[in-house]
């Protein structure tokens, strides 16, 4: 998620940015995601509030088999809650839903096809991936 991103050594600030007239710190991912036959640099930003540090937009471009695709997350509204047993069981799908079947192995995401549009990923022969993928 976008806390292991920063916390990764990959990330950079690259300066101020404006969204929505409002002025945001724009964090840049230099992994590297491709680019397009134009010269775009395909790629992950991350925006924060100067003074708060909270986030403002998160933005993705990748390489498509139908071209290039940006998906941006906006944050309206972000609130800390404390971790406590009641708040951290909101964030579990089980406890949410004890009906359904939670898959987290990368060959059940692929079997379902993956996000419509984007490439499925690759194993890459981690350790862990070669797990999920016997999950």
């Amino acid at each position: 998620g976008i806390l292991e991103l920063l916390n990764s050594g990959e990330a950079v600030v690259e300066g101020s940015d404006s969204i929505d007239g409002r002025e945001v710190t724009r964090i840049a991912f230099t992994g590297d995601f491709g680019t397009a036959a134009d010269g775009t640099t395909y790629g992950t930003w991350y925006y924060v509030d100067p003074g708060t540090k909270n986030p403002v937009a998160w933005r993705m471009t990748r390489n498509t088999h139908d071209g290039g695709k940006t998906v941006t997350l906006h944050f309206d509204l972000y609130e800390q809650l404390p971790a406590d047993e009641a708040n951290l069981k909101l964030l579990d799908l089980a406890a949410q839903y004890p009906e359904a079947v939670v898959s987290i192995s990368l060959q059940s995401f692929k079997y379902s096809g993956g996000w419509p549009g984007w490439p499925l990923p690759e194993l890459s022969g981690d350790p862990a991936d070669k797990k999920a993928e016997e999950e």
